[in-house]
């Protein structure tokens, strides 16, 4: 297999932009807790040969006065295995941990002398731990997790082979996580030695408190009973007690998580009037039904919601996705989000030199040289070439050997029967009581317009050698779908045209941006990586211009991140979806259209 040794001008720094929301207004001094959750007490803790700082802790107080006698610190150390799972479609982040513990009946002869001494000392450590910690048991035990490089700031560049700044927010990891089921595990993974007839794991599972909150919360809540105005249903118009749907959403958040009467903080509150909150195109109605949820709430409102973006060329509004991002300091929890695509992909990058803000890292694939590239000078061979931005910018596109290689990989296409059965025409059929009328959408609603929106609006926004950007769209659309792959579907908002995108063409986008070409693959972790974010991948010498190659390379949008300690190992298993070829099919597939 080949060596990495591609050489960069000058390996970027740090990542200085795409700062989200602060939910707690003023951070205060530097270094300063601002958050209830932050205990400022950390411990040191090796992964892959770099350290880093690192608070965890349970809490059983039942609410968010962050008491530090409600909290029971847990030693990394004794950690087994934690995967933290980052999801850009699920704004609810979850994952699992479990960690060893001795429970307090062991006598302290038997474990003299063991060979790991540190593991050992961490399971004692969690085993007093647990003589004082009560579990709960009702979705308020509070995990907090808190990771992210510790990097000394006076080593000098060279002996830091990682551009990592750890006072960025892009480097931290930062939630409190509800936990919903516990295990006790008797037959510890991986321990043979005398401690193993009385070392225990205890495995918990766990996902984002806001979650717990607003499914266990049962709002009075109505659009007609805003704070923002009182309507008048004498006045005689029709939009009377409506309001725009990002709005609403907005305020079912903030009256379930912001109020401490109904179990949430202050802290938990979503910032208005942010470009990363989109209030919504279109205005809806809505009364919550008795047996919902706020969470229930949510879902259905989101649902019915359309961006006030209208796509390029069209008078089709955006896709907006609900979606969590990163804290702006260590002691906060990172904001929900409610952004439209087209924002996302505006920050990708597409010329060759000037990766967007929003690709964060270039990967590169290690292969074995074939028979006849063997000898050769492949750094004359003009056909070769990088099919992402490859920048020198110190804010963007991180290329490292060590953790920037793939050496094995997943890669395939949009399933067949995706592609076949939901990756089709949806006329919209609807009727608007109030006058009578009843109507058919078809043109705006078929394969062939989703094709045309998805090139005008997203792939216009990547790096690619073809300006035919409905050329390079990757699913094949068989002639079928013309005339016979067509199922109509109904929408009740028949004098609403904004919210029956819903029904529709805004399916079709959907299903053609995420659920389309994908690969997986597993590296050394960093904390960096998130979704909702690009990364580019290329061949370590470039790539040849076929078919195969200019569907592989390119750039990529992270969809799903799994961030896996285990062992003093970390890794990430990162997921992506690729919507575009970097030049059209050389060899065309006949009944297309």
């Amino acid at each position: 297999m080949s060596v990495f040794t591609f050489n960069s001008p000058q390996i970027p720094e740090m990542l200085a932009d795409n700062k989200p929301i602060s939910l707690a207004g003023d951070t205060g001094a530097p270094g300063t807790p601002t958050s209830v959750f932050s205990s400022g007490q950390t411990t040191k803790q090796k992964y892959n040969e770099l350290f880093h700082e690192v608070e965890l802790y349970l809490d059983n107080s039942g609410d968010f006065n962050g008491k530090p006698e409600t909290r029971f610190h847990i030693n990394p150390a004794s950690v087994l295995s934690m995967t933290i799972t980052d999801t850009f479609m699920d704004w609810v982040t979850d994952g699992y941990m479990a960690f060893m513990y001795l429970p307090e009946d062991v006598p302290d002869e038997d474990l003299a002398g063991q060979t790991s001494d540190t593991k050992v000392q961490g399971a004692k450590d969690n085993g007093n731990l647990l003589k004082s910690y009560k579990f709960r048991a009702d979705g308020f035990d509070l995990l907090r997790v808190m990771i992210r490089p510790a990097v000394d700031n006076n080593e000098p560049k060279s002996g830091n082979p990682l551009p990592i700044n750890p006072e960025k927010p892009e480097w931290c990891l930062s939630f409190l996580f509800s936990i919903y089921d516990v295990e006790d595990v008797v037959n510890v993974p991986g321990s043979h030695e005398i401690a193993s007839s009385y070392m225990k794991c205890l495995k918990i599972y766990f996902r984002d408190v806001r979650y717990q909150i607003l499914k266990t919360t049962n709002l009075e809540y109505s659009t007609a009973t805003s704070k923002d105005y009182t309507p008048n249903f004498n006045s005689g118009l029709d939009n009377e007690g409506v309001l725009k749907v990002g709005d609403a959403m907005l305020e079912v958040f903030n009256k379930a998580l912001g109020n401490p009467e109904t179990g949430g903080s202050l802290e938990f509150q979503q910032m208005d009037g942010s470009d990363k909150w989109d209030r919504g195109g279109n205005e809806i109605f809505y009364t919550s039904p008795a047996d919902y949820s706020a969470f229930d709430d949510i879902e259905y409102l989101y649902s019915h919601h359309v961006s006030s973006n209208p796509l390029q060329n069209s008078d089709i509004n955006d896709i907006c996705i609900l979606h969590s991002d990163r804290a702006t300091t260590p002691t906060l929890l990172g904001p929900i989000c409610l952004t439209p695509l087209s924002q996302l992909f505006a920050k990708a990058g597409k010329t060759a030199n000037e990766p967007g803000e929003l690709q964060l890292e270039h990967f590169f694939v290690s292969t074995y040289a074939t028979g006849t590239e063997k000898g050769k000078d492949e750094n004359t061979d003009v056909t070769r070439r990088y099919k992402a931005p490859l920048g020198t910018q110190e804010d963007r596109d991180i290329k490292t050997a060590k953790y920037g290689q793939i050496l094995s990989y997943s890669f395939v296409d949009m399933s067949p029967e995706i592609n076949s059965s939901i990756f089709s025409t949806f006329p919209v059929y609807s009727v608007d009581i109030a006058k009578r009328r009843f109507s058919v959408e078809f043109q705006k609603n078929t394969v062939e317009n989703a094709r045309k929106l998805i090139a005008d609006s997203y792939i216009s926004q990547l790096y690619k050698n073809d300006s035919n950007n409905e050329d390079l769209f990757l699913s094949t659309l068989h002639r079928q779908k013309e005339a016979q792959n067509r199922f109509p579907t109904f929408s009740l908002y028949g004098d609403n045209p904004l919210t029956r995108q819903k029904n529709g063409i805004h399916q079709l986008l959907y299903t053609g941006l995420f659920q389309n070409t994908c690969i997986c693959f597993k590296t050394l972790g960093l904390t960096l990586r998130q979704s909702g974010t690009f990364i580019a991948i290329d061949r370590i010498d470039g790539s040849r211009n076929d078919d195969y190659n200019n569907k592989l390379y390119g750039q990529w949008f992270v969809v799903k991140v799994d961030h896996v300690f285990e062992a003093g190992k970390y890794l990430n298993a990162i997921y992506a979806v690729k919507i575009h070829r970097f030049e059209s099919l050389k060899q065309k597939f006949e009944g297309t259209i």
